[in-house]
C-alpha cells in the first residue's frame, strides 16, 4: 500500500511537473520576451513619435471628452449652488473648462498611446508564440504525450476531479460572470468601448464556453478510452 501511494505521488509531481514546464515554453518565455521588447524598444519609440501619429482624436474620445467636460461643467454649477458663490465671470469660467478638456484629451491620448503598446506587444506575443511552437513542435508534441501518459496513469478519482474540474471552469456552469470579466479585460486592453461589444460578448458567452466543453468532452472519450466510466 505504501508503495503504491508512493508510486501516485510519485506520477502526480511528473503530471505537475510535465504541465508546469508546457506552461513556461509556451506562454510565459514568450509573455516575458515580449515585455522586454515592449519595455525596451516598443514603448520608447512610441513616445518619440507619438505626437505624428495621434495629433487629433477620433469620434469616440472627442464624445468622452464632451461628457467629461459636461460633467465638470455640472460639478462648477453644484459647487457654486452649495457655496452660495456669486455666478463665476464668462472667461473665468471659459478658461477652468478649456483647462479641463485639454486634461480629458491628454488621458484619451495616454489611453490611446497604451493601447496601441498593448496591441504591438501582443502581436510579439502571438509571433513568438507561433515561432516557438515551429521550431520546438517535436518537443512540444512529447511533452503533450508525456503530459497525456501520466494522466491516463492516474486513479480514476484524481482523473474525474480534473476533468470536472476543467469542463466547469471551461463552461462556467455556476456564473457566467468570470467570461464577462474576462472578455472585458482583454477589450479594455486595446483601448476599446466595452458597452459596444457587449452584445457580441453576450453572444460569445452563450455559444463558445459550451462548445469548448463539447469539443472537451469529445477530446475525453475519443482520445481517453482508458478512463473508468466514473
Amino acid at each position: 500500500d505504501e508503495d503504491a501511494v508512493e508510486e501516485e505521488r510519485l506520477r502526480w509531481w511528473r503530471l505537475m511537473n510535465s504541465m508546469w514546464r508546457a506552461f513556461l515554453v509556451l506562454f510565459v518565455t514568450p509573455f516575458v520576451c515580449a515585455q522586454s521588447v515592449k519595455s525596451a524598444i516598443v514603448t520608447p519609440w512610441l513616445g518619440a513619435h507619438w505626437g505624428a501619429f495621434n495629433a487629433s482624436l477620433n469620434l469616440q474620445q472627442r464624445q468622452n471628452v464632451a461628457q467629461g467636460i459636461q460633467k465638470f461643467e455640472e460639478r462648477l454649477y453644484y459647487d457654486r449652488i452649495i457655496s452660495g458663490a456669486p455666478r463665476l465671470h464668462a472667461d473665468v469660467e471659459r478658461g477652468l473648462l478649456l483647462e479641463e478638456a485639454r486634461r480629458l484629451e491628454d488621458i484619451e491620448k495616454k489611453k490611446s498611446f497604451l493601447a496601441t503598446g498593448n496591441v504591438i506587444g501582443s502581436l510579439i506575443f502571438i509571433t513568438m508564440t507561433v515561432t516557438i511552437v515551429t521550431l520546438q513542435k517535436s518537443n512540444i508534441s512529447r511533452l503533450l504525450g508525456d503530459i497525456s501518459d501520466e494522466f491516463i496513469g492516474l486513479d480514476a478519482a484524481t482523473q474525474a476531479f480534473i476533468l470536472m474540474l476543467g469542463a466547469d471552469m471551461v463552461v462556467g456552469y455556476h456564473s457566467s460572470d468570470g467570461w464577462q470579466a474576462f472578455l472585458a479585460c482583454i477589450i479594455t486592453h486595446y483601448g476599446l468601448d466595452f458597452h459596444k461589444f457587449e452584445m457580441a460578448v453576450r453572444i460569445f458567452v452563450a455559444v463558445v464556453p459550451v462548445t469548448l466543453d463539447i469539443g472537451f468532452k469529445y477530446w475525453v472519450f475519443n482520445k481517453l478510452r482508458k478512463i473508468s466510466p466514473s
